[in-house]
């Protein structure tokens, strides 16, 4: 029989978990690096992950490498089915990653390679960048000096063939395969997911949002990211995580009426 239930399709940092930059009394620690706590759930929003895993299907859609992926130590009943990382680059089943997503997506990223390995080696000699090849799939740098990128994304898009994103004092460099979007599209033909709830909270989440059958971003969210399906947090003080949540259950379970 077909399993009807709707699915979660989030971006986890800053979207379901947040760093210690923003922790609160009482929240789970959920990820640990050498020994030191790097990311947390907030208690309300760990409950009702927990309540809504009876009546959803749950997909991660990060970033993230697969190692820094599995650093993430779920607690009881929320562990994602699925988990798709490095901007669309690897699917994760449970544990254990799904080869043939691997290898397709590989094989779509190869025609890449040498522009990625061009902007690498520029970047690498630039004292104020640090600059990493994650998972052999995309570029990731990180202004030591701390200033934001964003203002400067169309700048660094000039000249290059691959997507370029910026958050804070972050930038990215995607080979056009590997988009949260098209990730989400391929994953929902090969599992014929039904109704997919979709939050993000960065650009680069803004193609896995319009993805979605609903979505939900923060107070604050670019303009762009606007669509008839896309909810914005209202503004207050509300942990993010916590208030998509509960307009998911409260969707859930009035449900036929109108997003």
């Amino acid at each position: 029989m077909r399993d009807e239930r709707p699915w979660l399709a989030t971006d986890l940092d800053n979207t379901l978990i947040h760093s210690r930059k923003k922790r609160q009394a009482g929240d789970i620690c959920v990820e640990w690096l050498e020994g030191t706590e790097q990311s947390f759930l907030s208690e309300t929003a760990l409950h009702l992950l927990r309540e809504l895993r009876r009546k959803l299907r749950f997909l991660a859609v990060t970033t993230r490498s697969r190692e820094q992926y599995l650093r993430i130590r779920w607690p009881e009943g929320c562990r994602p089915e699925y988990a798709i990382v490095s901007n669309g680059a690897g699917l994760f089943r449970g544990d254990a990653e799904v080869p043939h997503w691997q290898k397709a997506m590989a094989e779509d990223c190869l025609p890449y390679r040498e522009e990625l390995e061009r902007l690498r080696q520029r970047f690498g000699k630039e004292p104020l960048f640090r600059c990493r090849l994650v998972d052999d799939a995309y570029l990731f740098l990180c202004a030591e000096d701390g200033r934001s990128l964003e203002a400067s994304v169309e700048d660094f898009q000039k000249g290059t063939s691959l997507t370029a994103a910026a958050t804070g004092r972050k930038l990215y460099f995607f080979p056009p395969p590997l988009d949260k979007g098209k990730a989400l599209e391929r994953l929902r033909k090969q599992l014929s997911m039904p109704f997919v709830y979709g939050a993000g909270d960065s650009p680069i989440d803004l193609p896995l949002l319009l993805s979605a059958d609903a979505a939900f971003v923060p107070h604050g969210y670019p303009e762009k990211g606007q669509a008839p399906h896309v909810r914005r947090q209202p503004a207050n003080d509300e942990n993010f995580a916590e208030w998509f949540l509960k307009s998911i259950a409260t969707h859930i379970n009035n449900k036929g009426t109108a997003f």
